[in-house]
């Protein structure tokens, strides 16, 4: 599996949104997380990345390429979350720092 994720639960206060999630997304395999506003959707993929907002609470685990990521900083994980409209939050995985660490293959617009 290229990504795992495991929620036992994920908190804001004292409500929680989300809990006793299981995801596995294989290569190549888009998955889409669909729920109504406030289900925890964009939670979810804030706990994968590690942005979580402050008064949150994730309890799970997050691994990538068999390698457990929940432990590391935002930066170190190789994970992110493009928004390809407002309020509309897409997870990305790279396979290979080097397609977002060579800076030969950026194009950068403006």
């Amino acid at each position: 599996m290229s990504l795992h994720l495991h929620i036992d639960e994920l908190r804001i206060a004292t409500t929680t949104l989300v809990r006793d999630l299981d995801l596995s997304v294989a290569p190549g395999v888009i998955h889409t997380v669909m729920g109504p506003s406030g289900s925890g959707k964009s939670s979810i993929l804030s706990a994968v990345v590690g942005t979580l907002a402050p008064g949150m609470s994730f309890r799970g685990t997050v691994s990538l390429l068999g390698r457990r990521i929940d432990d590391l900083p935002t930066e170190q994980r190789k994970v992110g979350i493009l928004l390809r409209r407002r309020g509309v939050p897409v997870l990305m995985v790279t396979h290979d720092a080097d397609d977002i660490a060579d800076p030969a293959h950026v194009t950068r617009l403006g």
